[in-house]
């Protein structure tokens, strides 16, 4: 796939200082992204692990020993003629190297399987990112609208009470009925329920995008604006290439390349491993 494709910054296309940096602070400290990261570590430790089976292996095993006999014994070493020894030390340092024949090509694809593993948690890093980076500009727009949509319905309210001072002086004065002031109370009752409810959702996406970023609801605030940015235009008939350009379909790629490497691994075990051994040592 042509996933090793610059993606850049398509958030900047938006134009909007505020959404660019949340997603330089979410990169940074997301908790998401930092568990894909040390997915990322880890198969890169694991791709380490199986190269190391490659090459051979040197063994050290030193070893030091000292035995007395007992002096309880009744037959003491010192009875015996010519022999004045009641301890002996000994020591051992051997040297053991091994190297295994890859006549059957086990080591490669374990190696390869190991390495497509790597890409294919770098495809799951980006994937992971991708996601993040979508979901925090989608709740930063729906958090821009809800501002929008309160500062229409404190608009709104502001109407509904002055319609509410006019209809009530016209009913004092006997220009308006009872009916006329239940009905303007009633709207603006409803428009400021609606206001309510829209500052509620506003506060739940405001502690969304701090759970994006990393950082505490209670710290986190971002201040209402108006809403004026436009999207940039999608040009029509986009090819189907792009799609290659997608984390998770390099992801499923790299996963099926190293699910086959791990068949050649099965299939050279039934063969017999030839391992050359060679030993040195001093005692």
């Amino acid at each position: 796939p042509n996933d090793a494709s610059l993606r850049g910054k398509w958030w900047e296309l938006f134009g909007d200082p505020v959404l660019d940096r949340l997603e330089e602070q979410a990169r940074a400290a997301s908790p998401r992204l930092q568990a894909a990261a040390a997915r990322v570590r880890q198969a890169r430790a694991a791709l380490g692990l199986s190269e190391a089976g490659s090459l051979p292996t040197l063994e050290v095993a030193p070893e030091i020993t000292r035995y007395a006999v007992s002096r309880n014994r009744p037959d003491q070493p010192d009875k015996v003629p010519n022999n004045r020894e009641y301890a002996t030390s000994r020591f051992r340092l051997p040297l053991v190297a091994a190297y295994e024949l890859d006549l059957w090509g086990r080591v490669a694809r374990q190696n390869e399987s190991a390495g497509k593993r790597l890409e294919a948690g770098v495809a799951a890093y980006q994937m992971v990112l991708l996601a993040l980076q979508g979901d925090l500009a989608q709740t930063y727009f729906q958090l821009r609208a809800a501002d929008a949509e309160l500062a229409l319905l404190k608009r709104n309210i502001a109407l509904r009470l002055r319609a509410q001072e006019l209809v009530t002086t016209r009913k004092n004065g006997g220009l308006a009925s009872e009916f006329d002031l239940s009905r303007v109370e009633t709207e603006l009752a409803l428009a400021e329920s609606e206001a309510l409810a829209t500052e509620k959702r506003r506060n739940d996406l405001g502690h969304g995008l701090a759970l994006l970023v990393g950082a505490a609801p209670g710290e986190f605030k971002i201040e209402p604006q108006e809403f004026s940015t436009l999207p940039p235009a999608v040009p029509v008939g986009l090819p189907a290439e792009l799609l290659e350009r997608r984390p998770d379909v390099a992801e499923a790629e790299r996963l099926l390349a190293a699910r086959n490497a791990e068949i050649g691994v099965s299939q050279a075990s039934l063969f017999p491993a030839i391992r050359l051994t060679a030993g040195l040592g001093a005692e």
